[in-house]
Formats: C-alpha cells, sequence, structure tokens
C-alpha cells in the first residue's frame, strides 16, 4: 500500500510527464507547421522562378527581334540586362550563348537564349536554341561549290545546268577533261569550259560549324552500332528511310535521321531515302554505293549533311525493285503518292537536294555517273569521274537551318528546355 505523500509525489510526475508531453506535441506542431510553410513558400518561389525564367526568354527574344545589331550591341555568357528586371516580386535577366564563345565571328552560327528568373531563394533557368534565317549563304548559288580549287582528271565530265564553283581555281586540262556549263572561280580557271568562265570571283561563303545544330536537336538518332556490318563498314543497304521507315528504331516525321558514325567508314547503297540523313564523326573512307533514290521530305531541307569525308561512287543506273528483291515502296513510305507490296517497280538513281560535306569529297575514278539535282557543297574535291549537278534555285531562294546568316533568328522547335546556369 502506497501512503498519502508518495501518492501524491506520482501524481506530480504524472502531471509533469503529461505537461512535457503537450508542450512537446505543440512545439512539434508549431515545427510541422514552420516547415510545411517553408515547403509551400519554397515551391511558391520555384513555380514564380519557372515563369519568371520563361518570361526571361521571352523578353530576350523581343530584344533580338527588334535590336538588328545585338551581335554587337551584346556579349557572348554575359547576363543582361546590367539591372535585372523586377516582376512579380522576382527578377529576370538572360544569357546569348555561342557555341564558338563569341557572337560576332560568324553571323551563321546558332545562338541559344538562357533565361533567368530568380523569386526569393529559387532560380530557374530555361533556355532555346536560334538558327539564323536572313541571307542565304552564296554556296547555295551554285550547282557545286567547293572551298578549296577543283582539278577534273582524266576523261571526268563535269556538266551542271548553273556553275561549278570554286573559292581557289578550276582546272579541266587534263585529257577528255570537261566542264559542261559555267565555271566561277576565286582564282583562275583553265581548260574545257563550254559555258562562261568567270576568274577572280568574289569566294563564296560556306556554312561554318553549327550547320549541324538544327538537325541534331530536330533528328531521331540512329546507333551506328545497330547497322550490319559488311566488308568491315557499317551498311545501309536495301533499306527504305523515310518519315514512316526507320529499320533501327523510332520513325521521325520531318525524315530527320542521325547518326554519330565514331569515325567509322559508313557505306550507303542501294536504298531509297525519303528524308535527311546526317552522318557525325564520319570515317575517312564514307560513301554512297550503287543505286539510290533521295530526297528530303520538306523540299528546301538538305538530304545529306556528312561530317567528315564522303566518296560519290554511286551510278545512274536506276533503283530497281526486281533486281535487288526488295520493295521500296511499302505501306508507310509512298513514292509520289503510291504505294504497293510488289518489287516491279524501278526509281531513278539520283540525289534530289542539298548535299553538304565538311571535309573531303571524292569522286574516283570509275566508269559510274554520279547524279545530284539540288546543290553539292564540300570544303575540298578530287573529281576522276564524271557527274552531273543541276541546280534547285530553291535552296538559294529558301536556305535550309545552317545555310543562312544575319541577324534574323527563328526558334528550332523542341529545343526549349530547363536548363543550368552556363
Amino acid at each position: 500500500m502506497f501512503d498519502v505523500q508518495t501518492r501524491r509525489g506520482y501524481l506530480y510526475v504524472a502531471v509533469m510527464v503529461t505537461a512535457t508531453l503537450v508542450g512537446l506535441v505543440g512545439l512539434s506542431a508549431v515545427s510541422v507547421a514552420r516547415l510545411n510553410l517553408r515547403t509551400t513558400t519554397r515551391t511558391a518561389d520555384s513555380s514564380s522562378a519557372d515563369f519568371l525564367a520563361q518570361s526571361a526568354v521571352e523578353h530576350a527574344l523581343a530584344v533580338l527581334k527588334n535590336d538588328t545589331a545585338w551581335r554587337t550591341t551584346y556579349q557572348n555568357n554575359t547576363e543582361y540586362p546590367g539591372t535585372p528586371i523586377s516582376m512579380n516580386g522576382g527578377t529576370v535577366t538572360w544569357k546569348l550563348i555561342d557555341a564558338d564563345g563569341s557572337l560576332l565571328d560568324d553571323d551563321s552560327d546558332t545562338v541559344r537564349i538562357y533565361g533567368i528568373g530568380r523569386q526569393g531563394s529559387a532560380t530557374s533557368v530555361q533556355s532555346v536554341q536560334l538558327y539564323p534565317i536572313e541571307n542565304p549563304l552564296s554556296c547555295t548559288e551554285a550547282a557545286f561549290h567547293c572551298a578549296g580549287s577543283i582539278t577534273l582528271g582524266f576523261t571526268a565530265n563535269f556538266d551542271t545546268n548553273k556553275s561549278i564553283s570554286s573559292n581557289g581555281s578550276i582546272a579541266a586540262t587534263a585529257f577528255g577533261a570537261s566542264i559542261g556549263g559555267n565555271a566561277y572561280a576565286a582564282g583562275a580557271i583553265t581548260g574545257n569550259v563550254s559555258g562562261t568562265s568567270t576568274s577572280g570571283a568574289t569566294p563564296r561563303r560556306l556554312p561554318g560549324s553549327s550547320v549541324f545544330d538544327f538537325y541534331m536537336a530536330r533528328g531521331t538518332w540512329i546507333n551506328v552500332a545497330s547497322l550490319p556490318v559488311v566488308s568491315g563498314n557499317p551498311t545501309i543497304d536495301k533499306a527504305v528511310i523515310s518519315p514512316g521507315s526507320n529499320p533501327w528504331g523510332t520513325v521521325n516525321s520531318a525524315g530527320i535521321y542521325v547518326i554519330d558514325c565514331q569515325n567509322q567508314s559508313v557505306t550507303i547503297k542501294n536504298s531509297r531515302i525519303h528524308g535527311t540523313l546526317v552522318l557525325l564523326n564520319a570515317g575517312a573512307n564514307s560513301s554512297i554505293e550503287g543505286s539510290v533514290h533521295w530526297d528530303a521530305v520538306v523540299k528546301n531541307l538538305p538530304a545529306l549533311l556528312v561530317q567528315g569525308n564522303l566518296k560519290f561512287g554511286y551510278h545512274d543506273s536506276a533503283l530497281d525493285e526486281a533486281t535487288l528483291s526488295r520493295n521500296f515502296n511499302p505501306a508507310g513510305s509512298p513514292y509520289e503518292g503510291d504505294s504497293d507490296s510488289d518489287t516491279t517497280d524501278t526509281y531513278p538513281s539520283r540525289i534530289y537536294g542539298l548535299v553538304y560535306v565538311s571535309g573531303h569529297l571524292n569522286l574516283p575514278a570509275d566508269s559510274l555517273d554520279s547524279d545530284v539535282t539540288g546543290c553539292v557543297v564540300c570544303t575540298t574535291s578530287a573529281a576522276s569521274s564524271d557527274a552531273e549537278f543541276t541546280h534547285d534555285v530553291t535552296f538559294q531562294n529558301f536556305p535550309p537551318p545552317g545555310f543562312a546568316s544575319g541577324n534574323v533568328m527563328e526558334i528550332i522547335a523542341g529545343t526549349w528546355r530547363r536548363d543550368v546556369l552556363p
């Protein structure tokens, strides 16, 4: 039996414990409330910062649209305006980033806008990439243009409806060599030219390294390791590539497909390509062989862009379904609006579109004729076989992304993203 004093002691302890627990619960409730408040505040700040970052991008777009000299007005990777714009209790600033570090060196470069929104303790960054659309690069004025000199080898003939053009010299002095059409060169022109010869001409402008940016952003990537290897080279053979057909992955509605060749030489042969193919890091012996029928989905987009070297080794014999035992206009990839399941059709073996080779374009000595209707642009070239280049003024009047310059810019669709400060 407990005496009265002991009971009173226990009761006191119980009261104190209860009071302590009530106090702890109260403190916990206050702490939770404060935590919830801070979380709510941070969430609100973060959402507001996101909105401000988007507004920052839109503000920068308006600034560039209204300032035709923005490349000289603003510096690369510098936050503008100097005094942040106050908005909704937060601030707005932005940066312009050119991948090569200079806004001034090449007005054909793409530029990325970084919009920065700050609200309370939260910072949000959103960005979008732009490409120039104002002035076509002068290389698009020729059916075939080379940054270096052009020398036609033994019995090599270049036929054109416009001009064969060089920022160096043009020589068609070898036995049987000729240019059937006009010749245009910054240097001397010698040899057999059937049309007019314009020497000492203004060099034509070629695209810069950002020429691939638009297509890398918009294209569907094909893993080079997924291509079958033939004679040691990843090979596209007897394939149909189009907005409705990608034998190695997801289709692209614009028919833009990008392959990082990883310095391997990729062979493309006996195929129908209705789209834009981009070869990055192409090996020295990358080539087009056999018969090919090739055109872009959008008329003023390139057919082929190559970062590296390329060999034209294809011929003008028709792409024949019966010979190759392959249907090249299956369902989903119609030709001139028609598709079927038979193998009785033929297609002209020709590239219709713009072809750009950042490195060396080789036309080796053979009995094959390579034909392009559009525009071919390369850095250097060796020509020892026949070819026909029919100029398409579309690429001059409506230059594709990467082949225009100036300060009028357009958003590359699909490049708006959350980002981090560069």
